[in-house]
């Protein structure tokens, strides 16, 4: 299956010859185009190594270019995958001060020195660098979504490290 068409058709004449196509092709007519022609699926491939947040941003502007009063929906793993990327980084933003605000008002209740404040909260900070230090190494750079296919070869070099 080719691309029907690559751009928008202007004329009444070529939307018609859009329909006939679709209709006498078996795996277009009621599943990538409704039989009452008010939805339609349009496919795009991508090629390998595709930059997810690029693809998402591009699709959101290509749609934007062509709004209009039809509803238009974007889907695929590069979309999804940024939505979630963009929920999560929001959610970041807002819960880590309140979890780090916490954090320290419970260190000052529990130990009530300056101390037993500072040394904790060190604690945790160089933890979490370590962490992300390793993860960087381990699973070089990636986005938060990472696919099963990425988990896999990560628990794979981690086995490799640590069970020699």
């Amino acid at each position: 299956m080719g691309p029907l068409m690559r751009q928008i058709l202007s004329s009444r004449e070529a939307v018609e010859q859009l329909r006939r196509e679709i209709d006498q092709d078996v795996l277009l007519a009621g599943r990538l185009a409704s039989k009452d022609y008010t939805r339609a699926i349009i496919l795009a491939r991508l090629g390998e190594g595709y930059n997810q947040s690029t693809v998402a941003g591009e699709a959101e502007k290509i749609i934007s270019s062509y709004a209009g009063p039809e509803r238009i929906y974007l889907l695929g793993d590069p979309i999804i995958g940024e939505e979630v990327d963009r929920a999560i980084e929001g959610d970041v933003k807002k819960l880590f001060p309140i979890a780090v605000g916490l954090m320290l008002v419970l260190f000052l209740v529990f130990f009530r020195t300056a101390a037993g404040v500072i040394l904790p909260a060190g604690v945790i900070v160089l933890s979490v660098i370590w962490t992300m230090g390793l993860a960087g190494i381990v699973l070089g750079s990636r986005n938060i979504h990472v696919s099963l296919t990425e988990r896999k070869q990560a628990e794979e070099a981690l086995r490799e490290i640590l069970l020699p």
